[in-house]
């Protein structure tokens, strides 16, 4: 169970970075 729990949160982690690092990158070429 715990395995999957990190599994989850990880997954988690990837799609709330991904999120943000595509946010960042349309506001830089909304800036421009």
């Amino acid at each position: 169970m715990l395995k999957e729990f990190v599994s989850i949160a990880i997954q988690l982690l990837l799609i709330t970075a991904g999120y943000f690092i595509m946010d960042e990158l349309v506001g830089l070429k909304a800036c421009k």
